[in-house]
């Protein structure tokens, strides 16, 4: 059963109150925890989107870091940049005028180079493959058709 308690001041719990009135003093030591508690869930529920967006940017600056520092030893940041932007695929290497990079030049990836001759990004299907022919003469010409009259006349 409840008991009469003594009167507060004000209607308000002081610490002065804290003999006569233990129990309300344990409830209300509860009753914060349990507040707080609330309080925290109910702030991160309304700031979970920023909290997410904070986290993804520090993902997105970390791994740009993490790729542009080795890059940005060598070269100026705008080539960095630029080397940063081909590594995806050849595309963007061609896209950002990086294609075809030479081992050690910026827009260079190993991924990119399948042959591993130290060129990447190289047009399909590589110029040295083709037979190179050398331009004959005038005096070749004639000496292999066996004709020997003016070239100029024949079609």
């Amino acid at each position: 059963m409840l008991r009469s308690l003594p009167p507060l001041a004000n209607g308000r719990l002081r610490r002065r109150d804290r003999k006569a009135h233990p129990h309300l003093f344990r409830l209300r030591r509860k009753f914060e925890r349990v507040s707080r508690r609330v309080e925290r869930r109910s702030w991160l529920r309304r700031h979970r989107g920023a909290l997410v967006y904070l986290l993804l940017l520090g993902a997105a600056i970390g791994w740009i870091g993490w790729n542009l520092y080795p890059a940005a030893m060598h070269w100026p940041i705008g080539t960095a940049f630029l080397h940063l932007a081909a590594a995806p695929d050849c595309h963007a290497a061609r896209a950002v005028g990086l294609a075809p990079a030479l081992r050690g030049n910026p827009g260079y990836h190993p991924r990119h180079d399948r042959d591993n001759d130290g060129i990447a990004c190289e047009p399909w299907p590589p110029l040295r493959s083709r037979p190179r022919t050398r331009l004959r003469t005038t005096d070749e010409m004639e000496n292999a058709s066996g004709f020997a009259g003016d070239l100029s006349d024949r079609r």
